[in-house]
């Protein structure tokens, strides 16, 4: 299994240019955003029918999102978080 989409969008933002010298690849970004979005709406579904990703309990499954999304809202691609419902 490779790196998850956000994990992509981080790197390509915040590792790549800042700890490797490299330059951010907008190709691979946008890539990346159209799967997340898609990722989204696959929360939204789920949270619209349950109040959990997991079902009607707190669980990993939501606590894993946490620090990845921190990292996410520092990248120009923060939008895709603050419009959700769920």
């Amino acid at each position: 299994m490779g790196p998850g989409t956000m994990d992509v969008i981080i790197h390509q933002y915040l590792i790549l240019p800042v700890y490797l010298g490299g330059e951010t690849d907008d190709k691979v970004v946008e890539e990346n955003v159209k799967k997340l979005k898609i990722t989204f709406e696959v929360y939204e579904a789920r949270l619209a029918k349950f109040k959990y990703l997991a079902g009607d309990f707190f669980s990993l499954a939501d606590l894993s999102h946490f620090p990845i999304a921190h990292y996410l809202l520092a990248t120009p691609h923060a939008s895709l978080l603050e419009g959700l419902d769920h």
